[in-house]
């Protein structure tokens, strides 16, 4: 259990490293290519090979992350194919309704075309036909390309204390906002390209029966 009260299976606990340690698995490597001169592609399965040895369990949290956002991304990619599929044969309705479902309705609502607003034609219908409706403002603005470098030579000294990094010049115009947390992410890279890529046929090849195992149960059981 965790602080929260959230309950995490004991295999998919990880250690608490006093730094990040990549997974220890030990698996054969005689089919691996070797060499630095590797492809990505075969870098990717190499490192997929050693990771997934021992399934989850087998894997450090930071190839969980990412083996876990790419399947993610695949789920996501599946389930909008078939949004659209539901949509494109429900074409011509007008109408919202709900689409019948064992494990819950859907909800369909057709396509519409909002009305947008000409800001400039608008001021010049009302200034012509509503004239008493107009007020005037003064508006100052700074120079958006001058706000852009004056913002950027602003640097925190001391203490939540700034200054101007061109002249040194003090401002009181900066000021430390609220702390941003930690995160981590899953920037693009080529083997990231290569394991979505796996993880997207993975999920067309197998969509069918990938969560039958679960569903089953629960479908029988009078959902």
């Amino acid at each position: 259990m965790t602080e929260d009260g959230r309950y995490i299976p004991e295999h998919l606990v990880a250690p608490e490293p006093t730094e990040w340690q990549p997974a220890q698995t030990v698996v054969s490597t005689e089919s691996l290519p070797l060499g630095g001169d590797r492809s990505p592609e075969a870098k990717v399965a190499a490192a997929i090979a050693k990771a997934t040895a021992g399934g989850l369990a087998g894997m450090s949290p930071a190839d969980r992350i990412a083996a876990l956002s790419a399947i993610r991304d695949a789920i996501d990619g599946r389930v909008k194919w078939e949004k659209q599929t539901i949509i494109e044969n429900l074409l011509g309705a007008h109408k919202a309704q709900s689409i019948p479902s064992a494990l819950g309705n859907l909800s369909f609502k057709p396509e519409t075309r909002p009305v947008k607003i000409d800001e400039e034609k608008l001021l010049a219908y009302v200034r012509e036909i509503h004239p008493e409706q107009i007020s005037e403002r003064v508006v100052y603005e700074i120079d958006p390309e001058f706000r852009k470098l004056l913002v950027s030579a602003v640097v925190d000294v001391a203490d939540g204390d700034f200054a101007l990094s061109t002249d040194g010049t003090p401002v009181d115009f900066a000021y430390l906002g609220e702390p941003i947390a930690a995160q981590i992410a899953y920037p693009a890279s080529s083997e990231q390209k290569i394991v979505k890529a796996q993880a997207r046929q993975a999920i067309d090849d197998h969509f069918m029966t990938l969560a039958s195992g679960m569903l089953d149960a629960a479908i029988g059981g009078g959902l």
